[in-house]
């Protein structure tokens, strides 16, 4: 059974996915690695250093890990996680290297969505969760999310709606991805 995570973004876009990395909830700033090649090292690479990695290759951790180096980076974001990695050196599979280093992270995400948005955005800060964001409820929950991660501080009388939402995934369209957008509107104008 694949375990849902989530990607919130600090414009309050939401992906939804699938959790391939340790349990729990990392914020961090997102740097997108647009390489096909060369994972492992980035994982190491103090450049990266507590900062969530957003690989836009598709195939990433199809050879595996095969050095067993501390990673340094926050969180991962991927497109799609390998059904099995296939690679001589390999001695772990991307998904155990992440968990034994109690790495965050999170697949099935629309990376090239995601790096529009990155791009675009005054700010890459970002959160991985192993917790679903729906509805209402959980609109609110992600205010005080803000609150607490971002330092943002919303007036009173500001609403949280949800402007689209999209909980059916493609099967046929490996490009189709669960998104929400979270917009805090000021009724005043």
């Amino acid at each position: 059974m694949k375990e849902i995570a989530t990607l919130l973004l600090a414009d309050g876009t939401v992906f939804t996915g699938v959790s391939v990395g340790a349990e729990g909830e990392v914020m961090a700033n997102i740097t997108l690695y647009r390489g096909a090649t060369g994972y492992e090292n980035v994982l190491t690479d103090s450049a990266y250093e507590q900062q969530i990695i957003a690989f836009t290759y598709p195939h990433i951790g199809n050879t595996g890990i095969s050095e067993d180096r501390k990673p340094v980076v926050s969180g991962v974001i991927l497109r799609d996680y390998p059904v099995m990695e296939s690679h001589f050196q390999s001695q772990w599979p991307l998904k155990e290297y992440l968990r034994r280093h109690h790495i965050i992270a999170i697949s099935e995400v629309d990376t090239r969505h995601l790096s529009t948005l990155v791009r675009e955005a005054e700010s890459n800060f970002g959160t991985i969760s192993g917790v679903i964001i729906t509805g209402k409820l959980s609109a609110l929950q992600l205010e005080a999310k803000f609150k607490h991660y971002f330092g943002v501080e919303y007036p009173e009388n500001r609403m949280t709606t949800l402007l689209s939402s999209s909980q059916n995934r493609s099967t046929q369209n490996s490009v189709t991805q669960n998104s929400t957008t979270i917009s805090l509107q000021n009724p005043q104008g």
